[in-house]
């Protein structure tokens, strides 16, 4: 379960922290082409930047369990159920955003975003169900 759970803590870090900087930096998701960022609002690149510093938060909130409190502790599990809502949360809502455009489906980003938010909402599931229930434990 170990391995596991760093797994799971190390990769969510790593993407949380590549993607959040990279959306904060360009003011647009990685998934926009050149035309879409070139032609967005400036609402949108603030909106962009913000949710950039959020997953950028996020990665480093994954990288300090990971470095201080350990993967196996009680704040691991903790951070485990708000990570599981958080990537359960946006798998729904690329499912949700789907039903309404026809071709999101179908484009290899948005299968890519629904697998990796599904997968790690299931790790995250995981770990808070196998780690310990209090500091007693």
């Amino acid at each position: 379960m170990k391995y596991f759970t760093i797994a799971v803590f190390a990769i969510h870090t790593l993407f949380e922290i590549a993607f959040g900087l990279n959306a904060f930096i360009s003011g647009a998701s990685s998934s926009q082409t050149a035309a879409e960022i070139a032609n967005q609002s400036a609402q949108i690149t603030i909106a962009t930047r913000f949710l950039g510093s959020a997953l950028t938060a996020i990665g480093v909130g994954g990288l300090l369990i990971i470095i201080f409190a350990g993967v196996q502790s009680y704040t691991a599990k903790l951070a485990a159920i708000g990570f599981a809502v958080f990537h359960t949360m946006g798998a729904a809502g690329i499912l949700l955003t789907s039903m309404s455009h026809d071709d999101a489906l179908a484009r290899t980003v948005t299968q890519g975003a629904l697998t990796v938010h599904a997968l790690l909402a299931l790790g995250f599931i995981v770990i808070a169900l196998r780690l310990p229930h209090s500091l007693k434990a």
